[in-house]
């Protein structure tokens, strides 16, 4: 495991490295106070669930812009969801273009002058296939609280595939959990998942602590189901269906 994070923090350090040059290219063009920058990540190494998944660790991600004169430098917006479909919205609003027509995505330009948008205060996230065309649907609502995901193929007999099992980690955890059963039930849960999963991701981000039946929790539960079928309906989801059927 060890290994496998020092790869990743070498990743990084190029993509640092890589950023680096390409902003002192910009310097150098003259163009730098009249650029607008955006970073954006993509979902890091494929640890076991991280990439291709709808867990906190597969979809929170840098975004980092900068636009002289107009953002304070430092400034940070921990309060805000914005998302990938959002970036076309907000530059076409940056450039005083039309929206696109039919664009699921909205502008975050007001929020990068230090304004408010009161209703990004959730995000929904979706996950299709993985590289491989093997199909897992799965769609997450979440806000700064909570995280429900609804995973629309596990049936108890489907088994996940993805990157993250030919790598050194998912097989160190497979290794341990022949003498661990608390690492044998993590390892069974991402071969298998549930219908349904619910995490307090203030206390649990890293989603190890499933509470969808928790009798405590079934308001809140109850509620994100709503928010999510709501969009799934407002949006045309394919798994709508599936998502009335077994919710």
């Amino acid at each position: 495991m060890r290994q496998e994070i020092a790869e990743y923090f070498t990743s990084v350090h190029r993509a640092d490295q890589t950023v680096g040059e390409l902003l002192r290219a910009l310097a150098d063009s003259g163009l730098e106070e009249d650029t607008l920058v955006m970073f954006l990540s993509d979902n890091g190494m494929a640890f076991p669930f991280a990439k291709t998944n709808c867990y906190l660790q597969s979809t929170r991600t840098p975004w980092i812009v900068r636009w002289p004169g107009r953002i304070k430098p430092g400034s940070i917006d921990s309060r805000h969801f914005v998302s990938g479909i959002d970036f076309t919205p907000t530059v076409l609003d940056t450039l005083g273009l039309p929206p696109l027509e039919g664009a699921d995505g909205r502008t975050f330009l007001p929020l990068l002058s230090g304004g408010s948008q009161p209703w990004r205060d959730h995000v929904v996230t979706v996950f299709h296939e993985t590289s491989g065309r093997r199909k897992y649907g799965m769609r997450c609502i979440q806000n700064s609280k909570f995280g429900y995901i609804f995973n629309a193929w596990s049936d108890g007999k489907t088994e996940f595939r993805n990157e993250s099992q030919s790598g050194l980690t998912f097989k160190a955890m497979q290794e341990a959990a022949k003498t661990d059963p608390r690492l044998a039930e993590r390892v069974r849960l991402f071969l298998y998942r549930t219908p349904e999963e619910f995490y307090d991701l203030e206390s649990d981000p890293n989603s190890v602590r499933n509470l969808i039946g928790d009798s405590a929790r079934q308001g809140e539960i109850g509620r994100m189901r709503q928010q999510l079928r709501h969009w799934m309906d407002r949006t045309g989801d394919p798994l709508l269906r599936q998502f009335r059927e077994r919710v």
